[in-house]
């Protein structure tokens, strides 16, 4: 492997470096970026290679325009792109760009469907499929700052340099087990744009389930929620230095109608609630006035009495020796929740938990049998040696 420490600062080098990796159907790519103090990440290297080569594209050297090459070449449909942990790489190239790469193959999603555990670090899968050991991660990193100096660079290139042969690797076991398609669905997941937009209202109802709120303040905490979006947006920073997420449930919860009141929540940003202590009192003004018909209804969470709770806790263990068995990790099959919905419904039929959307096919095929069998009394767990074995009733 050629590692190519002088970073493509021009178009000129952009350009070139492109008419190399056009002739690939196979490349990798990582990025470094920073966003401890932003709401938006900011992107500050590319890392791309080839089987037999691996560059650094400084991006803050480069204007959008000038990467416009790299972005296509990002977006080929003939060119598989390798990554590893893909969430954070294709929302920064989505907020800085406007696109997210495809198609492409996590390497972190095909791991976890070869039995290389539910969240391998990339450092991990390099021991583990090649026997290298790369250097220390330097995840707290100012990657924003310049000159980089050599281990920084070094560092970098290690990231990208063993992604394409381990992609080879993975994608013939994934091959072997009749599994590829399935990595390449679970990393088009991260292809989806929306999933780096707006999420507010998914915000507010997941702070709605952890605790009790009445259908008045829950509309009142979706507006607080949606208010805090667009201020961390329009600030770039993060959501935590708006307001975190229990303060505003607790304004919900208290609907405070005067500044004094609204001053007395310390995790507010006090110059926000200073400045913009109007409009959260108007957002609170307005939802206590609306007709309670109109109101939304809160998320009711269902909470398992001690016996279904048993039987949820049962129904995991049993999925983890399947999983152990099937060499994939349990949150490729079912969730907690799934199996907590499974278990308070009474669903004991895999046709059910398809129609549901409970999951897949494939999920249904690979152990929709087994678990079945356990809801019915049909199979037991026991203990041998000290380790979990499966008996047949």
């Amino acid at each position: 492997m050629k590692l190519h420490f002088d970073t493509i600062h021009s178009e000129i080098q952009l350009r070139e470096l492109c008419e190399t990796l056009r002739r690939e159907t196979l490349l990798a790519f990582d990025t470094e970026f920073i966003r401890e103090t932003t709401y938006f990440p900011k992107l500050a290297l590319i890392q791309i290679a080839t089987a037999e080569e691996s560059w650094l594209v400084d991006v803050l050297r480069l204007p959008p325009e000038a990467m416009r090459p790299l972005l296509e070449i990002l977006r080929e449909p003939q060119v598989l792109k390798i990554l590893h942990s893909a969430h954070g790489d294709q929302e920064c190239l989505f907020h800085t760009y406007g696109i997210t790469a495809s198609p492409t193959l996590d390497t972190f999603e095909a791991a976890s469907l070869l039995g290389l555990g539910e969240s391998i670090s990339l450092r991990d899968l390099i021991r583990l499929e090649l026997g290298h050991n790369i250097g220390k991660s330097h995840a707290r990193t100012d990657w924003l700052r310049r000159p980089l100096g050599e281990e920084l660079k070094k560092y970098a290139l290690s990231d990208v340099q063993y992604l394409v042969e381990i992609g080879r690797n993975l994608l013939e076991k994934l091959e072997a087990k009749r599994r590829k398609e399935w990595a390449l669905e679970l990393s088009a997941y991260y292809e989806n744009s929306r999933l780096y937009s707006d999420n507010s209202q998914e915000v507010a109802e997941k702070l709605a389930k952890s605790g009790r709120i009445s259908a008045r303040s829950y509309a009142i905490l979706k507006d607080l929620v949606a208010w805090r979006e667009e201020r961390a947006r329009a600030l770039d920073i993060p959501r935590r230095r708006v307001a975190d997420d229990e303060t505003l449930f607790h304004i919900a919860n208290a609907r405070p109608t005067t500044r004094e009141q609204l001053g007395k929540f310390r995790g507010l940003n006090r110059g926000e609630s200073e400045r913009r202590s109007e409009a959260l009192l108007e957002i609170i003004r307005r939802q206590l006035s609306q007709d309670s018909k109109m109101l939304p209804s809160p998320p009711q969470p269902r909470i398992p009495n001690a016996v279904q709770a048993r039987a949820i806790d049962l129904l995991g263990t049993y999925l983890r020796v399947l999983c152990e068995r099937h060499e994939i990790a349990a949150r490729n099959l079912l969730t907690t929740q799934q199996l907590r919905k499974i278990v308070l419904d009474q669903l004991d039929d895999p046709e059910q938990w398809v129609e549901k959307g409970l999951c897949s096919l494939r999920v249904r095929d690979l152990i929709g049998e087994d678990l079945q069998a356990m809801l019915q009394g049909r199979r037991a767990l026991s203990i041998e040696n000290g380790r979990i074995k499966i008996a047949e009733l």
